[in-house]
């Protein structure tokens, strides 16, 4: 499954196209996580009702859907700090919305980092 060539043409031009992709698989994937632990939230009130080591093992599993949101959070941060080649932790992503995201970067100074071009062969490193 891939992402959209219009989801790739709004994204690619403000995160590349890395990062594009991360968000994508990452806005699947944490919309699954979060809906789970929800679902898992409320069987597990059920699941102390009937017994609690079912309850125990609903909570945990949810916990669980809630720590693998966190760490979708920190493969975004990640993929948006090799973009920009500025440090950017999953605390300060900013909302993921193209206008929103484009402003927050202009707030914050953000520009794609320049990458350097390797010498060709037979030129000098120093110059």
């Amino acid at each position: 499954m891939q992402p959209s060539a219009s989801y790739m043409q709004r994204w690619t031009p403000l995160v590349g196209e890395r990062a594009a992709k991360v968000i994508w698989k990452s806005e699947i994937m944490s919309s699954a996580y979060v809906v789970a632990a929800l679902v898992l939230a409320v069987a597990a009130s059920f699941g102390f009702a009937v017994s609690i080591p079912l309850g125990v093992v609903l909570a945990v599993t949810g916990a669980g859907c809630l720590v693998l949101r966190l760490r979708e959070r920190m493969r975004i941060a990640q993929a948006l700090t090799d973009y920009f080649g500025t440090p950017i932790t999953w605390q300060h992503i900013p909302v993921l919305r193209p206008n929103a995201f484009s402003r927050a970067c202009a707030q914050e100074g953000w520009a794609p980092k320049q990458s350097a071009t390797p010498p060709t062969r037979g030129e000098s490193v120093a110059g």
